[in-house]
């Protein structure tokens, strides 16, 4: 009974750590802001050490604008502060690809 209820708690707790992503993955930009506005908006988020809202924000402007090379040279930044380094590298490489 309590090895059921460990791995009950363990599940409970991955679904808990899951979530924010899969919400973030849903989220939309807003129509009324720009891409500047978004890379504007991720580099505050830098700022403030919220490395997770900046990689949003970073993504919402290169899903206005796929083309941005700032788009995937600031989002690369935000994964390196979070450690992601196979995520930076990929976007370092579209940059190089677009640039």
């Amino acid at each position: 009974m309590r090895k059921h209820f460990v791995v009950l708690m363990l599940v409970l707790l991955l679904m808990a750590a899951l979530l924010p992503m899969a919400q973030a993955q849903e989220a939309t930009p807003d129509p009324a802001l720009t891409a500047a506005d978004y890379l504007v908006r991720g580099d505050e988020a830098m700022a403030r050490r919220n490395y997770r809202g900046a990689v949003t924000e970073y993504s919402f402007a290169i899903q206005l604008e796929p083309e941005s090379v700032d788009g995937y040279l600031k989002r690369a930044q935000a994964y390196i502060a979070q450690n992601t380094l196979d995520l930076a590298l990929a976007d370092y490489q579209q940059a190089a690809e677009i640039a």
